[in-house]
């Protein structure tokens, strides 16, 4: 029952986190922050299965701001694409470093099924997917539409995905 209880309280911060008008853009450690407490609730679910790793190259950088739900959704993308659809227990990583002293790296990887028939780079926007399919392929042409909104075309997304070994999205930001 504790468990349940857990994800009530998990739930409810993450509903607030998603109703939280206001600021577009939002520090570095509170996006992670929520990102850690969808994995939370993704482990109740499915125990084991989920492992998630988070590495951040300096602390200064957790006061960066990011587009909020940026790194969440791909988290999210990252368990529902990559590993839930894994017959065995799979990985998402999450990396923060700077690219150079002005650009803000973020690196969200998971060891999943990664895209079918797909082998190298994703090219972005992202093809809307044939009736049936099982990838809507919102959550990735969100966040490129968002970052080409918000930054233009120096800064944004690349996607590399490889059938049965996983899928790493890299985001570069403006710090």
């Amino acid at each position: 029952n504790d468990g349940l209880i857990g994800a009530n309280i998990k739930d409810g911060e993450l509903l607030g986190y998603y109703g939280n008008g206001g600021d577009i853009k939002i520090p570095l450690v509170q996006e992670l922050q929520y990102a850690k407490f969808y994995i939370e609730l993704q482990q109740m679910r499915f125990g084991e299965k989920i492992s998630y790793q988070v590495s951040v190259s300096e602390d200064a950088l957790l006061s960066c701001l990011v587009p909020k739900l940026t790194i969440e959704m791909l988290v999210e993308n990252a368990v529902g694409h990559g590993i839930e659809p894994k017959e065995s227990p799979g990985t998402v990583q999450v990396s923060i470093s700077s690219a150079d002293p002005e650009t803000l790296k973020i690196v969200i990887k998971d060891d999943g099924v990664g895209f079918e028939g797909k082998n190298g780079e994703i090219k972005l926007p992202l093809d809307l997917p044939a009736a049936g399919s099982r990838h809507n392929r919102v959550a990735l042409n969100t966040v490129y539409k968002m970052l080409r909104h918000l930054y233009g075309t120096e800064y944004g997304i690349r996607i590399s995905s490889f059938e049965n070994k996983g899928t790493t999205v890299t985001i570069l930001l403006p710090k």
